[in-house]
């Protein structure tokens, strides 16, 4: 991204990738952390930046998603329909914060309140998987099962929950 929209983003770290497979579907994978989250450092939302790009979102849900090798356990997360010149796009979001996998901008923010009383911990992280719709695939499920995958390596980097020991002390 360039340096303008990394600064008004706030964030503290991102990665931006696009993965094609080789019948050419794409899926653009955007993760963003913030070390803190504080007034003027706020996650930005997917509803708000997308339609501000010009996009149209066509519809909205959740997703209970199953983890890859993980016989049972399912995250809840956002998923979006939405059209941008004529091309549709499924969109897979959520915050990963302090070990919780939150669907709501408003429940991140209750969290993020009591997660900085009881553990002084205020980071998280914003992930945002993006495919195009197309009509020889269901996009949806490829989609599904990219993310199904990625969420035990995306656990591996983003810092979980660790509460801190009656002294203060992480």
């Amino acid at each position: 991204m360039q340096d303008k929209v990394v600064g008004m983003l706030g964030v503290d770290d991102y990665i931006e990738y696009i993965y094609e497979s080789p019948d050419n579907q794409r899926i653009d994978l955007y993760v963003s952390y913030f070390e803190s989250l504080r007034e003027g450092k706020q996650f930005h939302s997917p509803k708000n930046c997308i339609v501000g790009s010009g996009s149209e979102v066509v519809s909205t849900g959740v997703v209970d998603l199953p983890i890859d090798g993980e016989r049972g356990r399912k995250i809840p997360v956002n998923i979006m329909v939405m059209k941008n010149r004529g091309e549709r796009q499924i969109v897979l979001y959520w915050f990963q914060c302090r070990g919780r996998y939150i669907r709501s901008e408003y429940a991140e923010k209750v969290c993020r309140v009591i997660d900085s009383m009881v553990s002084r911990r205020t980071d998280g992280a914003f992930i945002r998987i993006i495919a195009s719709e197309r009509e020889d695939k269901d996009t949806s499920a490829e989609l599904i099962d990219f993310t199904s995958r990625l969420v035990p390596v995306l656990e591996q980097y983003i810092p979980g929950r660790q509460l801190l020991s009656a002294d203060g002390n992480i």
